[in-house]
């Protein structure tokens, strides 16, 4: 293979796609093989077990393609720390959980005075255990 060198402008545009495909092909994965650990959500499977391995096989695929791209158009990865991670994720959780309380659902119309006190302390609950991340 051929190493092609991109102008930096259209490297970034390249790695940008790149990125969000993979990060897609991982989300649908952990659609596939972990959706029964979710409580909120519920995927149904109307698919066979060998659609199952179907769609593995061909993220598998994806990803040698992506690695194929990332090689040949010699885009960097970039690197994180996993504190920098779950910091990002746990400020973000913090963030939808504040936004969450009783007082901050008045766009939504009013909210039923008689469970303020109990919900926003259900939701305090959730932030508490966020924060302990």
């Amino acid at each position: 293979m051929e190493k092609i060198n991109l102008p930096d402008n259209a490297k970034r545009s390249v790695f940008s796609t790149v990125y969000l495909i993979e990060k897609l092909i991982v989300e649908l994965e952990n659609e596939l093989l972990h959706s029964r650990e979710k409580v909120m959500v519920k995927v149904r499977n109307e698919n066979e077990p060998t659609d199952l391995q179907h769609y593995i096989e061909i993220f598998r695929e994806i990803k040698i393609q992506i690695r194929y791209l990332s090689d040949k158009y010699e885009l960097r990865s970039t690197h994180f720390n996993l504190s920098q991670v779950i910091n990002s994720k746990k400020a973000k959780m913090w963030e939808v959980l504040c936004d969450s309380k009783s007082m901050k659902l008045k766009g939504f119309g009013q909210f039923p005075p008689e469970y303020v006190l109990e919900f926003d302390s259900d939701i305090e609950k959730l932030l508490k255990l966020t924060e302990r991340i």
